[in-house]
């Protein structure tokens, strides 16, 4: 009869009885870790790529972590994974109901799961660095020399292969940027990236590209949240976008969205008689219409950046979002106790949802009071609030300037400033730097584009963007 096979944990058992020593291990973490997902389901998106259950050291722990693998993340808690250890027979192995009641008693959020898991890595690791040392001893004493250079890789692969990306071969993955290009040139795809809706924009930024992130800065009610929402507006028209919002809730946005769709002042909404019979029929339209968009909003205020990350990735995983905006980065947290560092751990997190998840992030960025004291308070990088992290972080920084806000009136050429913001790309990491114009109705807080024929203001840039035969390589088109 042949012998049943022997798990790696069992056999690692072994090893350490006979060297007489204490195997690595963190059992506190692995507890952590899982009172983590039974706590908060949706924190699973940020092991799922690290944790696999053979990394438990407690074989119970093992069989806990399988269980809620199952769920994937969704709809996870502490009497669905009880219910699930008793369909696969294990509920009894592992302690019953009363150990996964106190398991999930052992932490109160899933705030620290990542740090937990990287202690688990780290344990399992040394435990199978181990394992496959005694495996070289053994095969050095045979002088099977093939087998024993095949273990040797093997504690390389142990080292550096959990818990980061795979490492390909550019014959691997240039085919895909080469379809790209081919899908653009013959106008399979109108740019590059996913087109924001206006035009003179798109030909800066050949569209928002994965995984860009984009921050676009401002000072107060310069419009920083109307331009996002107007470009998120047409863009949910046929991809799905996200925005976590910590500053303004899901009804106001919502009212904003009813006004632009509507072309009626939101003021009206607040108090009665305040719709005529053609407004109404127009607010009707509008309602049917944003129902069709893809947007999803989420306004929870003060978030950490790891519960941005988390929601992101759910977002990702729900909806397949081409697009995630944050408004705005200073109202979210970090784990330092210096505010520029924790800006900067919010601007680094907000960039590594965007490699992550492969799409493009916008964040809004507030400015600091610097910009109030020059002349024509146009505004420049190191206006940037609180981090110069920001700047190093982003790929894309813009700045939404209204000189009709300072009560500047006239442009340098004498045209007027009236209605006319302008979208100020001081950094381009891909692409030109440069300026355009927009339309900005203030009633509405809507953006709109401006046709080139009707471009006069000082913006040069732009307006030598339309010179007729210009060929320069250092324009963005």
């Amino acid at each position: 009869m042949a012998k049943p096979i022997k798990s790696t944990s069992e056999l690692s058992r072994e090893i350490y009885a006979e060297l007489g020593k204490i195997p690595p291990q963190y059992t506190e973490s692995e507890e952590a870790v899982l009172a983590s997902l039974i706590v908060e389901g949706e924190s699973y998106f940020r092991i799922a790529n690290l944790l696999t259950a053979e990394m438990f050291y407690k074989s119970s722990h093992q069989l806990i972590f399988t269980a809620i693998q199952k769920f994937g993340g969704a709809n996870c808690d502490i009497i669905s994974v009880i219910n699930q250890l008793r369909s696969d027979g294990n509920l009894d192995v592992v302690g019953g109901p009363y150990f996964i009641t106190q398991l999930s008693d052992k932490v109160a959020s899933a705030a620290h799961i990542e740090k937990h898991a990287l202690y688990i890595i780290h344990a399992y690791m040394c435990r199978e660095t181990i394992r496959l040392s005694q495996d070289i001893q053994s095969l050095a004493f045979s002088e099977d020399l093939d087998a024993l250079a095949t273990k040797v890789s093997a504690i390389s692969d142990v080292l550096v292969g959990h818990g980061h990306k795979e490492i390909s071969c550019v014959s691997e993955t240039i085919d895909e940027s080469y379809h790209k290009i081919l899908d653009v040139v013959n106008g399979v795809r109108p740019i590059i990236g996913l087109p924001s809706g206006f035009h003179q924009l798109d030909r800066f930024l050949y569209g928002f590209q994965s995984p860009d992130l984009i921050i676009v800065a401002g000072r107060p009610s310069m419009g920083k949240t109307a331009f996002v929402l107007s470009t998120l507006r047409l863009i949910a028209q046929q991809h799905a976008v996200g925005i976590i919002s910590l500053e303004m809730s899901r009804g106001q946005l919502d009212n904003r969205l009813l006004s632009m769709e509507s072309r009626i002042p939101s003021y009206k909404f607040k108090s009665s008689g305040g719709l005529n019979r053609d407004d109404l029929v127009a607010l009707e339209a509008a309602n049917k219409k944003i129902k069709e968009l893809k947007l999803y909003i989420d306004d929870e205020p003060g978030q950490h950046i790891r519960v941005i990350q988390n929601k992101a990735r759910k977002l990702k995983r729900l909806y397949d979002i081409k697009l995630l905006a944050v408004d705005y980065l200073q109202l979210a947290h970090g784990d330092s106790d210096n505010r520029d560092r924790e800006i900067g751990e919010v601007s680094a997190g907000l960039k590594l949802i965007a490699k992550e998840l492969d799409i493009p992030v916008i964040a809004l960025s507030q400015l600091n009071r610097q910009v109030e004291n020059r002349t024509g308070r146009t505004p420049n990088l190191s206006d940037l609030r609180e981090s110069g992290a920001i700047e190093a972080d982003a790929d894309i920084v813009m700045f939404i300037h209204r000189p009709e806000r300072y009560k500047i009136e006239t442009f340098e050429d004498g045209s007027s400033t009236k209605g006319i913001a302008q979208v100020i790309i001081e950094k381009n990491r891909n692409g030109a730097v440069g300026e355009i114009g927009m339309r900005f109705l203030d009633y509405l807080t809507l953006f709109e584009d401006i046709e080139s024929t009707e471009i006069n203001t000082p913006m040069h840039t732009q307006a030598s963007l339309f010179n007729e035969g210009k060929e320069t390589d250092d324009l963005p088109f």
